[in-house]
């Protein structure tokens, strides 16, 4: 979802941006921090999902992703 974000011109915020998956941190050329959409209260929250995409430059967020992985 990274990826994909990135590929199509949006901002992308990665939750765990310090976790290395196929050789690159998963925070690799993504926001280092939240625009200030919200208050405080809700960007905390915000801050937990797994993707964000922003529109680029404009702060509003577009989609939210949670990423599950099971092995079921």
């Amino acid at each position: 979802m990274r990826d994909i974000g990135l590929h199509e011109g949006f901002d992308v915020w990665v939750a765990d941006r310090g976790v290395e998956w196929n050789g690159k941190l998963l925070g690799e050329g993504c926001l280092t921090d939240l625009p200030v959409v919200a208050a405080e209260r809700t960007r905390v929250v915000m801050r937990g999902i797994d993707v964000i995409w922003f529109r680029k430059s404009a702060g509003h967020p577009e989609r939210f992703f949670e990423i599950e992985h099971t092995t079921s």
